[in-house]
């Protein structure tokens, strides 16, 4: 079943390290709500540490993942390529037609993946190569949450120019 981590407050969870440095927008309190997709435990922990102070969904299973996709409002979808009973590249494609305006990470350690093509025709956003570093992980999330923010800001026509519409 899916977990949902307070991962401020959550007691199975180690305090960082002194090099383990969170950046300050991460815990700022319209941080996005992720979706953790992988079918290894040990990696929705790794993954649960790194983002650490973001509102955060785990499903070991695709299964899971689309349950969760029904029930809660999920900005960013972080996925694994090769699970058991699919794969992430078909899940995101359903994650594009079904919810639009979710961004979509894949994360694979196969250096044969045309990641090109992927992010070409719009199937994933960014990608994470395995084993997952934390800095890249955080800076893609930071990078994927910006780029959405930009996406839903309203923005207006004026003149032949487009601009954002400020209050």
């Amino acid at each position: 079943m899916h977990r949902v981590r307070d991962l401020q407050t959550s007691p199975d969870m180690q305090p960082l390290q002194p090099n383990e440095v969170t950046p300050p927008q991460l815990n700022h309190p319209t941080c996005p709500t992720i979706l953790v997709v992988d079918d290894d435990p040990l990696m929705i922990s790794i993954i649960s540490r790194i983002l650490r102070g973001h509102h955060l969904y785990t499903a070991e299973s695709i299964e899971e993942a689309l349950e969760v996709l029904r029930n809660a409002p999920i900005d960013v979808v972080i996925s694994d390529c090769h699970m058991p009973g699919g794969n992430g590249i078909t899940f995101l494609e359903t994650v594009r037609r079904s919810h639009p305006g979710v961004r979509r990470v894949l994360m694979s350690g196969d250096p044969l993946l045309s990641i090109k093509d992927l992010m070409r025709s719009g199937v994933v956003h960014q990608f994470v190569s395995k084993p997952v570093q934390l800095r890249d992980l955080l800076e893609i999330v930071l990078e994927t949450t910006r780029a959405k923010e930009s996406a839903d800001r309203p923005r207006r026509i004026h003149r032949g120019w487009e601009m954002d519409r400020r209050p």
